[in-house]
């Protein structure tokens, strides 16, 4: 679990049984806050978060038991219909809990075999219809519904895919034949192209809006240099038209990345982090407020506000910024580690034991299905 996680502080707060093997002596009271005693026998059963339990296991001061909502009944009731119970009440992190408490059991020598398994098979049932009912959902009160019998981590994949869900409808009904990729947009240097910029300050690419479709589509065709010219290009007239007082993400991001590539990072730094206050495209969740900003709107603002932050030798904020990016899902590493405009930033020892944490991470989670095989 991630150490500065909220969601892994508030997971180890789960109370679970436990067994002593030893007693204890001065200190009932304080383990286990129902004793009147100070003292507990051996074999004194209890109730003790689940952060204290896998030290004194391994060390094999007690055993542990499979908390109720784990047990035979509740198997029994998620092999009948894995999605008609209402996880939230039983166990807000009941995957990233039953985690912590195998290893801990295994440590104890109490492990139940069948445990992983069965967690898995009810991961496995109720992401099905996950992935079935978030597409459907019509109302922010619907979505409210249904997140309230989901544990954290269902949560938060039933908004990812509503999300996904709401993006596709968007680019379906736009008629796009292609999305361009989350790393590709992330960030655009207008200045990359000289041929660009001269022909913007000469006023030649000034087109029309079909004209421009046409060339973006011919882009797709053609070598990568040859799309960044359409792409400037198509831009620019865009954002010649564009409201300087921009009313949501994707437009305030676009107006920074105009001045960004203008070498204006004062300002371009202000209308990215005016991104991060203004309604996005991802997923309506309450009726009477916007929509959120999609992971893509998100990570651009975070990642072009380092930018900004380290051509103004703002290196703490900067670091800031970047950890940010990379907390929401940003991956691309390579272009963290190139990207010119990140230089002030790589200078700093932090930098690379930022990247170096999340790819520890993102190993640990690659064991298999929360960590348990």
């Amino acid at each position: 679990m991630d150490y500065y996680s909220v969601d892994a502080i508030a997971a180890e707060e789960t109370y679970v049984p436990v067994r002593l093997v030893h007693g204890v002596t001065g200190v009932g009271t304080v383990i286990d806050a129902s004793s009147d005693r100070a003292d507990l026998q051996p074999g004194a059963r209890l109730d003790m978060p689940l952060w204290m339990v896998p030290a004194m296991a391994g060390r094999n001061m007690l055993q542990v038991d499979l908390p109720i909502f784990y047990g035979n009944k509740m198997r029994r009731k998620m092999k009948a219909g894995a999605g008609c119970e209402d996880l939230r009440v039983r166990c807000p992190h009941y995957y990233s809990v039953a985690t912590r408490l195998h290893a801990a059991m295994q440590a104890s020598l109490t492990a139940d075999e069948e445990f992983p398994t069965y967690i898995l098979n009810t991961f496995r049932n109720r992401y099905k219809e996950l992935l079935t009912k978030a597409p459907q959902v019509e109302s922010s009160l619907e979505a409210t519904q249904i997140q309230g019998k989901l544990s954290a981590e269902e949560s938060q994949l039933f908004i990812a895919a509503a999300e996904a869900a709401a993006a596709y409808q968007r680019w379906k009904g736009s008629g796009s034949s292609r999305s361009m990729a989350r790393t590709q947009s992330l960030k655009r240097k207008w200045n990359e192209s000289g041929a660009a910029a001269g022909g913007a300050e000469n006023g030649r690419t000034a087109m029309a809006a079909p004209v421009a479709l046409r060339a973006a589509a011919a882009a797709r065709r053609s070598p990568p240099a040859r799309r960044r010219l359409v792409v400037a290009a198509a831009a620019d007239e865009l954002l010649g038209a564009a409201d300087v007082d921009p009313d949501n993400a994707r437009a305030a991001i676009a107006v920074g990345l105009k001045y960004s590539g203008a070498g204006q990072w004062a300002k371009a730094q202000e209308y990215f982090e005016r991104a991060l206050e203004l309604p996005g495209t991802g997923l309506k969740r309450y009726r009477d407020k916007p929509p959120a900003l999609s992971e893509g709107e998100l990570t651009s603002a975070l990642y072009n506000i380092a930018c900004c932050r380290s051509m103004q030798g703002d290196v703490e904020n900067g670091l800031i910024a970047i950890a940010g990016c990379v907390e929401q899902g940003y991956r691309d590493f390579q272009q963290l580690r190139s990207d010119p405009d990140l230089a002030a930033l790589r200078a700093d020892d932090r930098f690379e034991g930022l990247l170096k944490r999340f790819t520890r991470q993102e190993a640990a989670q690659g064991k298999g299905f929360m960590g348990l095989f």
